[in-house]
């Protein structure tokens, strides 16, 4: 399951299948089309989404995050010069969009979500992270990093850090919201899985996207886009956006899914860790 944003205040469900995995309940036909399931419209006199205010997409895909099959949690934030930059979440039912429980923070940089493995949401606040629990009922966990990327199982998150003359990313565990050891230097990445970070560069008028592990070699995949988005689906699957096309690719066996998206500046938002069951190494 995949969400995407209109203009940050309707928030409406797309159910996508990717061949190899399956979708929970929503949608069990096969089929490469999207299909909206309900759309929810967040506008009210106290929080109104307005072209002004609109984040971009890289920030908006990182405001929304699927706790579990059952409910998902969208953020919004008093926006990127507000100090200090206040961040309401709503929690909504996933089935039909129905706003289950609200909650506040205060966000020190971007307001970003991520859903942990099992339900939790970690969230960017003033002093780091802070873990809450099942529908942002309780903080029950913080740490000092700030994190701008989780991986497809919900285990990991990372951040990127500057030391002397190179960029670093390093892996942050989910629940304790500590680092886990696992680095990765000067790479731009677009996506993190378990040990491993997926980015893209050009070969002439091919793009090409690159893992790099730290266990193995993982061979390199070329694409005739040189726009080319990488995302972690499994830790085998990617997700790569770009050129108004979805291509779903097995580091394993190659490409296994293609399907146009025309007309689209498509970004991947997200997907909820026990909607979709594929096989994990």
């Amino acid at each position: 399951m995949k969400v995407f944003w209109k203009k940050i205040s309707l928030i409406a469900i797309v159910a996508f299948l990717i061949p190899g995995c399956q979708l929970s309940a929503i949608h069990s036909e096969m089929q490469s089309a999207a299909t909206t399931v309900w759309q929810t419209d967040l506008r009210n006199s106290s929080h109104n989404w307005d072209d002004l205010h609109t984040p971009a997409f890289f920030q908006a895909t990182r405001q929304i995050a699927f706790g579990s099959s059952a409910e998902l949690v969208v953020a919004k934030d008093s926006g990127p010069f507000a100090k200090p930059n206040e961040v309401h979440g709503f929690v909504l039912d996933a089935r039909n969009g129905k706003i289950l429980r609200e909650a506040h923070w205060t966000s020190g940089s971007w307001p970003f979500l991520f859903a942990t493995s099992n339900g939790k949401y970690a969230v960017v606040t003033e002093a780091g992270m802070t873990v809450y629990s099942q529908g942002l009922q309780s903080a029950i966990a913080t740490g000092s990093h700030t994190a701008d990327k989780v991986s497809p199982d919900g285990r990991y998150l990372s951040a990127s850090e500057s030391i002397p003359g190179h960029g670093v990313t390093i892996f942050i565990d989910a629940e304790t919201l500590k680092p886990n050891g696992t680095q990765f230097q000067d790479i731009y990445v677009w996506s993190i899985a378990d040990n491993r970070v997926a980015y893209s560069a050009f070969r002439g008028e091919k793009g090409v996207v690159l893992v790099k592990d730290i266990l193995k070699q993982i061979p390199e995949y070329e694409t005739d886009c040189r726009d080319v988005r990488p995302n972690f689906i499994t830790s085998d699957l990617l997700a790569l956006l770009g050129c108004e096309r979805l291509d779903v690719v097995s580091l394993t066996s190659g490409k296994t899914f293609t399907s146009p998206l025309k007309g689209a500046d498509a970004f991947f938002a997200a997907s909820s860790c026990d909607a979709i069951h594929c096989n994990r190494r």
